[in-house]
């Protein structure tokens, strides 16, 4: 008998004894001891996976999947997975072609021997070389399997069936034994052919850890703990830093594969799909919250139709996706390139119409982009050249004035209020034509307490600031207004008040603006995001003093030395030792 009779003799010995009494399978080991060769390898592999179901244990097959590939050797294993993955790819369900439901537990199978090659300690196969080219076939085929369909109906968008979880976190842990156990032969890694196979699978991996990066409603915590395993040791075998490396490029290496990224993706995001495409959408916002200037200039032909449509769609997700890509690309373009061929015209008026939405997820997604859009229109030194002609960051401000003034939802008023401050700061000394409007907006939004964050009244503080050291020429008229509002809020915020004894012990210490922090008004508040608004009030009181002098200094001299309220005489009698 020869040693490859040996082996198969030896693999069904090992098969029978991991076997209870099945009828079928007995008579299927039978007939094969019984037949000459050729052997068929379908009929094997068949055989040891129906024993892999039903062991309890794993763990106790190693010997099985060792003499497995003695006998049937990787390359002829693999190839007949390919060939049925092939098949199941044109069938595109879960069981298979032939509706036998063999091609997952396959998929497990072949995991699992992988895995047994990779800690085995020594390699016996004649043809290394070989063996690495058909192994990085099968990634390339598995990663094929884990995108996407296009399809006009949205079949992958709540891939959130266990069986569809199931088949991914199976797809990808196959892949990730292929490639440790590739990483195993690394000396063949380098070879010319393996480089080029490597290439061609890169944007493919990308797209598919873009997709289960994190918690979607397709993935779980075992899909997104394998996607980083696969990630990384993607990253080992092609002898990268880093991910955001492999979407780059470079410099005198290899370009980056962002462009072959965006290729594959182009079908996915056409006009009737981008609505449903929540998978592909996500592994677009991945890649490119991932790339830096100078990479993402020579792709803004490509990109721009994509982050378009996905602005204008009617699903907020995609919508809120695509601004915060919108935002990338221009924080990351050379504002040259974007005005180029009236690009940025084109974003700036894609992105206008959203201003009068009442979404606040969307509103807050919405104005770093828009904002960003107007800087790149209209650059600081063009307008100060016409501070008193209205332009296109006027027009905008107005119109987030107005809404903003009539909204009653607080949700929505927190998402107006949280990006004032940017666009106060942007217009400068530009913004004194809207100051009364402005302060009317942060007077009202100062009056009623926001729950327990605090959040608006802290973003209309934060604001208040900003006005002051942008518009410091035209407070003098406006102080009195501004310092009794502020000394409102204190007494408002402040809790009970803190012993003489407590507040002389504070007067004491020699203070400077930077000494003063939250923590220093814990005594005086009963919660951080009160505390946060007594720092913010003396902040903008110290500049109100600083900014205005005498006109104010009376006004709140009156109440430094109050005994009704200590603590707000105490917050005044610290900005007049700081002004």
């Amino acid at each position: 008998m020869s040693s490859k009779d040996c082996h198969v003799a030896d693999l069904l010995a090992l098969c029978t004894s991991h076997l209870d009494k099945q009828d079928e399978v007995h008579k299927e080991i039978d007939s094969l001891r019984e037949n000459d060769y050729p052997l068929d390898v379908g009929r094997v592999v068949k055989i040891v996976s129906t024993v892999r179901q039903s062991a309890g244990d794993h763990s106790r097959l190693q010997d099985v999947y060792t003499q497995l590939v003695n006998v049937v050797g990787i390359p002829s294993l693999v190839r007949c997975l390919l060939s049925r993955l092939k098949e199941w790819n044109l069938a595109g369900t879960v069981k298979g072609p032939d509706d036998d439901g063999l091609v997952l537990p396959l998929v497990c199978l072949y995991s699992d021997v992988l895995c047994a090659l990779v800690s085995k300690s020594g390699w016996d196969e004649d043809d290394d070389e070989n063996v690495v080219d058909v192994v990085l076939e099968l990634v390339m085929a598995v990663l094929e399997r884990c995108l996407p369909a296009v399809s006009d109906n949205d079949v992958n968008v709540e891939r959130s069936g266990t069986m569809c979880k199931n088949e991914t976190k199976s797809l990808l842990d196959l892949a990730f034994h292929a490639l440790t156990f590739t990483s195993k032969l690394n000396s063949h890694c380098c070879c010319e052919h393996s480089k080029q196979r490597l290439q061609q699978m890169t944007p493919i991996l990308l797209l598919v850890c873009g997709m289960h990066w994190k918690h979607h409603n397709w993935t779980n915590a075992s899909i997104v703990k394998t996607t980083h395993k696969l990630a990384d040791i993607f990253i080992n075998i092609c002898k990268q830093k880093s991910i955001n490396e492999l979407l780059s490029g470079q410099p005198g290496s290899h370009k980056g594969h962002l462009g072959d990224i965006l290729k594959l993706l182009r079908p996915h995001l056409k006009k009737n799909l981008i609505a449903h495409a929540h998978m592909a959408m996500t592994s677009f916002h991945w890649c490119l919250q991932r790339v830096r200037h100078p990479t993402i200039g020579p792709h803004l032909p490509s990109l721009t139709p994509s982050l378009l449509l996905s602005v204008d769609t009617y699903e907020s997700h995609i919508k809120i996706l695509g601004l915060e890509c919108m935002n990338r690309v221009i924080n990351e373009v050379d504002p040259s390139e974007l005005r180029l061929y009236d690009r940025a015209e084109v974003i700036y008026a894609a992105l206008k119409p959203h201003v009068y939405t009442n979404d606040p997820t969307v509103l807050r997604h919405l104005y770093p982009p828009l904002l960003g859009i107007i800087q790149v229109l209209e650059p600081i030194a063009q307008r100060m050249r016409h501070v008193g002609r209205r332009g296109k960051l006027d027009e905008v401000f107005s119109t987030i004035l107005s809404s903003a003034l009539c909204e009653g939802k607080i949700a929505v008023r927190r998402a107006h209020a949280s990006h004032l401050h940017r666009f106060v700061a942007a217009m400068g000394i530009g913004g004194c034509k809207h100051l009364r409007r402005l302060l009317d907006l942060i007077f009202c939004y100062l009056e009623f307490p926001d729950v327990d964050m605090e959040e608006t009244r802290l973003s209309a503080m934060r604001t208040l600031e900003v006005i002051i050291q942008q518009m410091w020429p035209r407070m003098p008229v406006h102080g009195t207004d501004v310092a009794k509002r502020i000394i409102r809020l204190i007494v408002e915020c402040s809790k009970g008040e803190r012993s003489d004894d407590q507040l002389r012990e504070r007067d004491d210490c020699e203070l400077t603006i930077r000494d003063v922090t939250i923590d220093y008004f814990r005594d005086f508040a009963e919660s951080d995001a009160r505390c946060g608004i007594l720092l913010a009030s003396f902040k903008c009181l110290v500049l109100l003093l600083r900014c205005c002098g005498e006109r104010v200094r009376g006004e709140v001299e009156s109440v430094r030395n109050t005994k009704d309220h200590a603590t707000v005489g105490h917050v005044v009698d610290m900005a007049f030792r700081l002004m």
